[in-house]
């Protein structure tokens, strides 16, 4: 796959990450871990509502009861999926069920690596987002670091598990959103152009498609707003605080 060197930002840090499936053994760089969480303590939320928790498991034993912990969720799910399926009809669509299949087998979390799960405040209804923007900027951090990365949702159903609840310490009031796991990559972070779709097939517009790429539609932004967009409040009345001020003053001046 051809090199990329002509892209800066985070596009580059995406550019070096991927989702590792294995890690190298060795000593991590120093103070990388430190610096990951503290990505994860940086990224935004709404309103400054700050409702995530972080827990890091470094420790061998640890890591390895955590490592079991994901694989016993994974295997509950995979027995009951079909009674979830019931209450779920995503379940059921074939592309959600070859992605279940594919990760079926084997470890959820590879060894050699550490644990950095995130524990979500539900007393904010914007904490999910909160956690996702936390995610994302430790993993770019980690790429930053020379650190490969993955994250797993297996690590929700850990919430089922006293054992696991006890070994993280989840407080209350706080539950395990998911979790992105760290180590020693096992080739170079060298940044490489990946497979993904093009952005005219992945970028959409709310304006009516029209001959000119979606790419086109990014690059170039609207000179004036697409008819098909109307408000819901019709024309405001006269003297109305919807009108244009120097409408307004005039008005004034001629009443006076």
């Amino acid at each position: 796959m051809a090199i990329v060197d002509d892209v800066s930002g985070a596009l580059a840090l995406l550019a070096r990450t991927s989702h590792a499936r294995a890690f190298a053994g060795g000593p991590f760089p120093p103070m990388a871990l430190r610096q990951i969480v503290d990505a994860g303590r940086n990224a935004p939320s709404l309103f400054n509502t700050q409702p995530v928790r972080f827990v890091v498991v470094r420790d061998p034993e640890k890591y390895e009861l955590l490592r079991a912990g994901c694989n016993k969720s994974r295997d509950a799910f995979m027995k009951l999926r079909g009674l979830f399926g019931a209450l779920n009809k995503r379940l059921k669509q074939p592309e959600y069920e070859a992605g279940l299949l594919r990760q079926a087998t084997g470890d959820v979390i590879p060894p050699d690596g550490a644990a950095i799960v995130l524990l979500q405040d539900d007393r904010y209804p914007e904490s999910s987002e909160a956690c996702a923007c936390a995610l994302m900027a430790m993993a770019l951090e980690a790429t930053a670091c020379g650190m490969a990365s993955q994250f797993t949702s297996w690590t929700r159903g850990l919430s089922f598990q006293k054992d696991m609840v006890a070994l993280l310490g989840v407080p209350a009031g706080f539950k395990i959103f998911t979790s992105i796991i760290v180590g020693n990559p096992v080739e170079p972070l060298e940044p490489r152009r990946k497979d993904r779709r093009s952005l005219d097939d992945a970028v959409r517009s709310n304006a009516t498609p029209t001959s000119r790429s979606w790419t086109s539609i990014c690059e170039r932004a609207p000179t004036s707003t697409p008819r098909s967009i109307k408000t819901s409040r019709g024309p405001a009345p006269p003297n109305s605080s919807m009108q244009p001020r120097r409408k307004r003053a005039r008005s004034r001046r001629c009443r006076g």
